[in-house]
């Protein structure tokens, strides 16, 4: 791993509300922390940083262990708290206003891992937020990635006013699927299969004095920001492994090494000297990739294990099996079981062969 991915600017501080979230629903962290390469004992390390990859890898993992929940996107939401921000919480916190902090969060979304786009705009007495992705390639789906977004914005914007707090307005480009789900969690006038996401609250909310505003303490939280986000612009820029990751994330079965340097403007002898000089290797990183790959696909129903061992291009089954039991500690007919069982809340079902 290189060193810029071991020490990732992302605090981990979201991993302990994680916790406490996921404790309430009796499941262990081995179960959520799973394929992120992270020990049961990490999180008490107060100077742990992890990669967007690992929180995407975290979050579609409670995705996929929460599915009998129909708004487990909406539990989670609300449970993360500013906490989760690290040093970004002080810098919204210190704040003069709720504009002010709104605004700094999305100037300094790249250390928030936003995956979202939110603009502002005021008309009359309505504050207009749109919202839209940032690329496709969400953690998990549109409809939970929403749901913990919208969930969490609104209870952060009610910890940061120090009073209660709900979007007059709700707009989704989703089913009415679990909609009382939506309104209960929010408390909010939503509306659904509209064209675009469109959160709207009173503009006068906008100049709202905040109760911990320190303009001094804002600047030197803030002078800290820009210096995060440099060094996370120079290791997305130079880190190769980050790099091989994001193209990897497109692709289907395995790819050959000389595909990915072809796809990365350089040569296959210099994809592998960088990646060596980095302690990895390509075949180490598409390892990786397949095995995340074949994690989704033996949820899906009816998945056979040997076909989800030729999607993921691995030619014998045994080979398969022996990857995935070195990547998860399980072979993948126990892990599909077990899955199949905390998704079915304690059902039969049984794995093919």
């Amino acid at each position: 791993m290189s060193e810029t991915e071991h020490n990732a600017v992302y605090p981990a501080a979201e991993l302990q509300l994680i916790r406490c979230f996921m404790d309430e629903h009796g499941i262990p962290m081995r179960s959520w922390l799973l394929g992120t390469g992270l020990a049961d004992d990490c999180l008490d390390d107060t100077e742990l940083r992890l990669s967007n990859r690992q929180f995407d890898i975290v979050h579609r993992n409670i995705a996929r262990l929460l599915k009998q929940l129909p708004d487990a996107g909406l539990r989670l939401g609300v449970a993360l708290n500013l906490s989760r921000w690290g040093m970004m919480a002080g810098a919204l916190l210190c704040s003069r206003t709720l504009g002010e902090a709104l605004a700094t969060a999305n100037r300094y979304r790249v250390l928030v891992r936003s995956r979202f786009q939110l603009r502002a705009d005021v008309h009359d007495d309505l504050c207009i937020v749109r919202v839209a992705p940032v690329t496709g390639d969400l953690p998990v789906n549109l409809r939970f990635s929403l749901e913990v977004m919208i969930a969490s914005l609104s209870a952060q914007i009610e910890q940061l006013l120090g009073k209660p707090f709900s979007f007059q307005r709700v707009e989704v480009p989703l089913s009415a699927e679990s909609a009382g789900e939506w309104r209960r969690h929010l408390g909010a006038n939503v509306h659904f299969s509209c064209k675009q996401t469109r959160l709207i609250f009173p503009a006068e909310l906008l100049s709202s004095p905040l109760p911990f505003a320190n303009p001094v303490t804002r600047a030197q939280i803030l002078a800290a920001c820009e210096s995060e986000v440099q060094r996370l612009a120079s290791a997305r820029s130079g880190d190769v492994t980050w790099r091989v990751r994001e193209w990897l994330s497109g692709q289907e079965g395995r790819p050959s090494m000389s595909t990915a340097a072809t796809a990365l403007n350089t040569s296959e002898r210099t994809l592998r000297r960088q990646l060596q000089l980095s302690g990895t290797s390509y075949t180490q990183l598409l390892d990786e990739h397949c095995l995340q790959s074949a994690m989704q696909r033996l949820l899906v129903p009816g998945a056979r294990v040997t076909d989800v061992a030729r999607q993921c291009g691995y030619r014998d089954i045994a080979s398969f099996r022996e990857a995935f039991r070195r990547y998860s500690g399980m072979t993948p007919g126990k892990y599909q079981r077990l899955e199949w069982q905390k998704m079915t809340a304690g059902g039969s079902l049984a794995a093919p062969e």
